[in-house]
């Protein structure tokens, strides 16, 4: 009976407890600032059809302490290159990072890009504004949208698996005015490093504004920290563009204020099939040792293979896999020259060609096909700085290829000696 009475009571105190009570007074902390939506107007002239003229984009409300709240000079900069063919991203797969408002992403997605990801740091509004912005393109042309910290390769998992698959990596990775955090350069050059195809066609494109004049210099030593040997690469600055001051009450020459900084970043990487012995010697090493280890071996040739096709760089790793697959092929006497194809740079000359249109593209793609002796190549892309083609020293081989390219008025020229010489240098060591 007690037991009765306690509960009666107990329930009596929930019916009798008022809900409000720790509720906050009306106007006792600022609400949270509302989104701000900025229409963005494409040029006439580069509108394709059936792509839209205007983009809407969502902005986190209030100042966000990212400065993702504003649309920077440098992404409408970026945005208007890509929509003019300046940048090329047809048929390419783009990675933003710190998008913001993502807008260069929403062009390159109109321009034919085979696969975008705006990316920015994984703060829920944030991602949120992102997301509803691209939720305006239609399904097929929508950028994917993740959050992702630079530096942290296990972010990039997300991005990678916004790609259609895995064949290769990002092509281009877009960086729209962010290297004013000058302490996140090396953690930039990571992700960047990480997310890129290794191939020399591959490209970083850095556009930026010093919007405090007195650190020019904590701007720049983002490119001194990307030649460094961690990094490896190469840079060049294709053009300036004046745009109004984002601080106009600001200190400093306003000159310096008002420009927006285009640079290209690429790696010439060395990326080259190397097949060290045919499959038939492989066939022939493995009856002289018995059947049972064919398969081992060839599984050993293949993982070998596999990691110089993808090296990003000929690194004293990759030389030393190199030696270590040359000693076994001559343990297993497959050193037959007839039936191997070592890594030779005597008398090999590397050309840069030119890839200027869907027809140039088109006839490099086949360009094995229509020069036999061609045995070393690079990823060609629409727009690249270059494709760099090494040319064997088998007889007529240079002739023909000159012959091919002449025909099809392909520009090109010979290049990098000195890097040949380089790598001739690491095989012999």
């Amino acid at each position: 009976m007690g037991d009765r009475d306690s509960d009666s009571d107990s329930d009596s105190d929930i019916a009798a407890f008022d809900p409000n009570l720790f509720a906050e007074p009306a106007g006792f902390r600022p609400a949270s600032p509302e989104e701000t939506v900025t229409v963005y107007e494409r040029e006439a002239a580069c509108v394709q059809p059936g792509t839209p003229s205007e983009l809407t984009l969502h902005m986190i409300g209030g100042r966000h302490s990212l400065w993702a709240h504003r649309i920077w000079n440098a992404g409408v900069v970026l945005a208007r290159h890509v929509d003019r063919g300046v940048v090329a991203t047809r048929s390419r797969r783009v990675l933003e990072l710190g998008c913001a408002a993502g807008l260069p992403s929403l062009v390159a997605a109109l321009n034919g890009a085979e696969a975008v990801v705006a990316s920015d740091y994984p703060d829920p509004a944030l991602l949120a504004a992102i997301t509803r912005t691209c939720a305006r393109l239609p399904l097929d042309s929508r950028p994917a949208v993740v959050g992702l910290q630079w530096g942290q390769a296990d972010h990039l998992a997300a991005a990678f698996a916004a790609l259609p698959d895995a064949s290769r990596k990002f092509d281009v990775v877009f960086l729209a005015d962010l290297i004013f955090n000058h302490s996140e350069h090396r953690n930039l050059l990571k992700t960047c490093l990480a997310a890129l195809e290794p191939s020399p066609a591959s490209t970083i494109y850095v556009y930026f504004t010093s919007h405090v004049v007195k650190w020019v210099d904590r701007d720049m030593n983002f490119f001194n920290i990307a030649a460094e040997s961690e990094f490896g690469f190469k840079f060049v600055e294709f053009d300036q563009v004046k745009a109004s001051a984002m601080f106009p009450d600001d200190v400093g020459d306003l000159g310096v204020r008002e420009t927006v900084h285009c640079y290209r970043l690429w790696k010439e990487v060395w990326k080259a099939k190397i097949y060290i012995c045919s499959i038939d010697s492989v066939i022939r090493n493995s009856r002289m040792l018995g059947s049972g280890s064919l398969i081992p071996m060839m599984l050993v040739f293949g993982a070998i293979t596999l990691f110089l096709y993808y090296s990003q760089t000929l690194s004293s790793e990759s030389v030393g896999c190199f030696k270590a697959l040359q000693s076994a092929n001559d343990a297993l006497g497959a050193a037959n020259v007839a039936e191997s194809v070592p890594v030779r740079f005597e008398g090999h000359k590397v050309w840069r060609v030119a890839i200027e249109s869907e027809t140039d593209l088109a006839r490099i793609n086949t360009l094995h096909e229509q020069v036999p002796t061609l045995d070393y190549w690079t990823d060609p892309r629409i727009g690249s700085h270059g494709v760099d083609i090494r040319v064997s020293a088998a007889k007529g081989a240079q002739e023909a290829l000159a012959a091919y390219l002449e025909k099809f008025k392909i520009s090109h020229v010979e290049i990098i000696p000195d890097v040949q010489e380089a790598i001739e240098d690491q095989l012999r060591d």
